[in-house]
């Protein structure tokens, strides 16, 4: 049963949805439905319902109680070729106030309240879970904004709100179809100099819901906006002690210990220990992941460099094949870790006393089919968890989760903060994924042992993991919100560093950087081996490059440090970025509303506020943007086509649609580094 509050939240934001859409596009959407000859229209009448099923007619039995709720929508009112019968009840449902449809239906006849009242009556319709002696307020912003007043019982304002979520759901998918299918709609507040431009700065970015071909030089650029991206994060953890709290947080409190076991048990406290672990753990993770999209940008570039060698690109190909699904992995096992506390409590359960590399061993205890229509939401959740998923069967259950968000807004506010963030990171890679197998001969990917990267990368990795509970950073992270406190950040990462480098003898940010170098110069030595008519087996990385048996010169801590371990590391210094060339942007003169949102992001007298993300969404439409939603809660801006810097930029909506907090330092930083912006590009009118 959703909640009342809840369900109010849902109603409204359907209805202001709805009103948006038929108010920006009302008379395209009524001239494309009376084009629709009656198979069409039988098709989009069905086609909104979960079940695939609509009424034949208003008294249809044969559906349960669908007609009790929804007689209207039924295929032979609906489709009827002659009638604008669906046009009616679609200006009424987004015209008029939510109120005024409690009152008033259709046509002047009865609205929500009377007919519900009817269908109790006269259809014995009863809420599934009816409250005795519990009422509910109509009236002023409870749940409408205006000024009626009205109790009724709980079960049945729930009615209520079934109908209402019903109706207004159907409407939404209805005109998103339409509007989808219509081949001159594409954006049609844009203009053809928009559509060109937003076409040429997707082209090396875009991520789209089905898989296309992309050029290798589209598919380098994605994976480089990527990387920046990451890279951005790691810059942004090591610089503001806001952002690295907010991470070390979320390791913490999805950590797999907080999962009870067969016993309902969870594992001790130990408080300090564990917030030393999460914040090795977190770092460790966004080093790792930035190394990761680098050394998959050197591969494809490779594959553009050396086009006409096919041992070398088949080498290559495998390579990429199998980094995919040691990233897969990994933003899939970051998922999982935070579902399992949040969304997922209560499906999964931990095995006492065994683990995995370290980690406490948790495994579903429900089976999601067992879901499917209980809850669709946990459904899809629990798919995306499994631990023989992979890539591609993710991406339906992704699509899935996606769709039931967009038309349920309550289903994605009921996601935690920090699970609805590594969806979208899990949508990106997969989409990326996706369109990859869909421009290149991919292999399958292989795990096992024999692969000379990917059998030192996990080295490494387990090398770096392995110590994490021998760190001690208590004194500057104990509890997390010390770390707020001026100079405890910068502390916990010169001695995280310190750490580090007493026990592996180098510092995080070179060793990954390191490998990724020695093997990309194997494989470069190895294709010219080739060349001169010479035989190998493979690429052979050196020796020195994994965890374990450095050379003698290797046992002294290096005087210097390279170049890419400022990149790649986690000492709180400035990187100086080699995945963005620096721009200055030109002045820009926009009205008042545009200018307090860019005040508010780049000003350091804004620090602290928040910004909607609808009207980050209408600013950067002022300058001229393209927004293009994409899969999961991703994001992409187009530059208008006579914008200096024509390269797209994918952010991640928030969960509550507030831009605040850490999600503000972020964005601020990436639309910095992006297009040179800061408290000075923007002026009023």
């Amino acid at each position: 049963m959703v909640d009342s509050t809840d369900a109010q939240i849902q109603v409204r934001a359907l209805h202001s949805e709805l009103e948006k859409k038929y108010k920006d596009h009302g008379p395209r959407i009524e001239e494309i439905w009376r084009t629709y000859e009656k198979p069409k229209r039988e098709r989009m009448v069905s086609s909104v319902i979960d079940s695939g099923l609509a009424l034949r007619h208003a008294t249809d039995t044969t559906l349960g109680d669908e007609y009790k709720f929804v007689p209207e929508w039924n295929i032979r009112d609906l489709s009827d070729p002659n009638s604008d019968y669906l046009l009616h009840h679609l200006r009424h449902r987004a015209t008029r106030p939510l109120i005024e449809q409690f009152y008033e239906g259709l046509y002047k006849g009865p609205g929500d309240e009377a007919f519900i009242k009817s269908s109790m009556h006269h259809n014995n319709l009863r809420h599934m879970y009816p409250k005795e002696f519990s009422f509910s307020v109509f009236g002023e912003k409870i749940p409408y904004a205006k000024s009626y007043t009205v109790v009724e019982p709980y079960s049945y304002d729930q009615i209520v709100r079934d109908l209402q979520i019903r109706f207004l759901e159907r409407l939404n998918k209805i005109v998103d179809k339409m509007l989808d299918e219509d081949p001159t709609f594409a954006g049609s507040a844009a203009s053809k100099k928009a559509e060109k431009a937003a076409r040429k700065a997707l082209s090396s970015l875009q991520l789209e819901f089905k898989p296309e071909k992309l050029s290798l030089e589209e598919l380098v650029a994605r994976a480089r906006e990527q990387k920046s991206a990451l890279l951005d994060y790691l810059h942004l953890c090591r610089s503001e002690p806001a952002c690295l709290a907010h991470l070390v947080n979320v390791w913490f409190s999805s950590r797999p210990e907080l999962v009870l076991d067969d016993k309902g048990r969870t594992m001790p406290r130990a408080t300090e220990k564990y917030i030393s672990i999460a914040m090795f753990e977190a770092v460790h993770d966004c080093v790792v992941g930035a190394v990761v999209w680098d050394f998959i940008c050197q591969l494809l570039q490779g594959l553009i460099n050396r086009p006409k060698d096919q041992a070398y690109r088949s080498t290559v190909l495998k390579e990429i094949a199998n980094v995919f699904a040691f990233e897969y992995k990994r933003v899939q096992t970051l998922f999982k870790r935070c579902a399992q506390v949040n969304s997922g409590s209560g499906h999964f359960k931990r095995i006492p006393d065994v683990y995995d590399n370290g980690i406490a061993r948790v495994t579903l205890k429900t089976k999601p089919d067992a879901l499917t229509r209980l809850d669709p939401r946990i459904h899809y959740t629990l798919r995306l968890c499994q631990t023989d998923s992979t890539a591609v069967k993710a991406m339906d259950w992704i699509k899935k989760l996606d769709e039931l968000q967009r038309y349920h807004p309550i289903d994605r506010e009921a996601m935690a903060e920090s699970e609805f963030d590594a969806f979208g990171d899990l949508a990106m890679t997969t989409s990326f994924i996706e369109s990859l197998s869909a421009s290149l001969p991919m292999p399958s990917s292989s795990q096992k042992k024999g692969d000379a990267y990917l059998d030192r990368l996990k080295d490494l990795f387990t090398a770096f993991d392995s110590l994490k509970t021998q760190v001690d950073l208590s004194s500057y992270a104990m509890p997390i919100e010390k770390l707020l406190q001026p100079g405890k950040a910068e502390g916990a990462l010169k001695a995280l560093d310190r750490f580090i480098v007493s026990k592996i003898r180098a510092d995080i940010g070179s060793r990954y950087p390191d490998l990724n170098k020695r093997w990309i110069s194997a494989l470069q030595s190895q294709y010219g081996q080739q060349q001169a008519g010479q035989s190998t087996a493979g690429p052979a990385v050196p020796e020195s490059s994994a965890p374990e048996g450095q050379s003698a010169s290797r046992q002294k801590r290096p005087q210097t440090r390279p170049a890419h371990s400022a990149i790649f590391g986690i000492l709180p210094i400035p990187a100086p970025g080699d995945h963005d060339t620096a721009v200055v942007s030109p002045t820009c003169t926009v009205k008042l509303s545009t200018y307090n949102v860019f005040w508010t992001l780049f000003s350091k007298s804004g620090a602290g506020e928040s910004i909607a993300w609808t009207e980050f969404e209408a600013a950067m439409l002022d300058l001229g943007f393209s927004v293009v939603p994409r899969l999961g809660p991703l994001y992409t801006f187009c530059p208008p086509e006579e914008y200096p810097v024509q390269q797209a930029i994918t952010l991640q909506r928030p969960q509550k649609s507030q831009i605040e907090g850490y999600r503000l330092l972020s964005i601020r930083m990436r639309l910095g580094r992006k297009y040179g912006w800061g408290e000075k590009t923007f002026e009023m009118a």
